[in-house]
């Protein structure tokens, strides 16, 4: 764990915020920004992933956003790039998690209005998409799996991969190589224009399932 100094990042709002909304821009925008300062921000305000356009753009060579939707949306600015369902629990406006958040010191993730408050299964349930994005999306914890960690709010990955054509997942290899579903066939891609909070960005990786 990196235990970084505090820092007014606020001016990264006129970089990164558009009416205040998370932007999805080009990569050299990233690039060009100090990666502790990225880290601080993303912390400060509940951002886990940072959508390039480069991601946008590897995305729409592999879907049909007529029949592709994103869960765990969180802030939603991939999906309201794509042009499709922006679909998260939003588990942290429950009380329970908001305490739990509160008492840890981590900042909230603020939805915005056009987050559509679906859990994934409902999400697929409502939709029947094709393909499944999620960015940085937590699987659901279990008693017996305790060792893979994940959250009792989480995903039901295994009930994803029977229901949709493909599930993409763009997150990071310390944080999410834990996943029992790493072990069903899949690939695995890493690009410099992925970028997110993560301590080891060089670690920040696309898993694909294609059924």
């Amino acid at each position: 764990m990196i235990i970084l100094p505090p820092k007014d990042v606020s001016y990264l709002d006129d970089i990164l915020l558009e009416n205040n909304l998370l932007k999805v821009l080009p990569a050299y925008i990233y690039a060009a920004l100090p990666p502790e300062d990225l880290m601080l921000y993303g912390h400060f305000n509940g951002i886990y992933c940072f959508p390039t356009i480069e991601l946008a753009e590897w995305l729409l060579e592999r879907i049909n956003i007529a029949s592709t939707i994103e869960i765990g949306a969180g802030h939603g600015a991939l999906a309201r790039y794509l042009k499709i369902p922006a679909t998260d629990s939003k588990c942290q406006e429950r009380p329970d998690v908001k305490a739990y958040y509160i008492s840890t010191g981590q900042p909230l993730t603020e939805y915005p209005e056009d987050i559509i408050a679906l859990d994934a299964v409902d999400a697929i349930k409502k939709y029947r998409p094709e393909t499944v994005i999620g960015c940085w999306v937590t699987h659901k914890y279990k008693e017996t799996e305790h060792d893979r960690g994940g959250n009792i709010y989480g995903i039901d990955e295994e009930f994803i991969l029977k229901n949709v054509k493909q599930y993409i997942v763009v997150g990071n290899e310390n944080v999410h190589g834990n996943k029992k579903i790493l072990k069903i066939k899949h690939k695995e891609y890493q690009f410099s224009w992925l970028y997110s909070r993560a301590t080891n960005p060089r670690k920040n990786i696309i898993y694909v399932w294609n059924l």
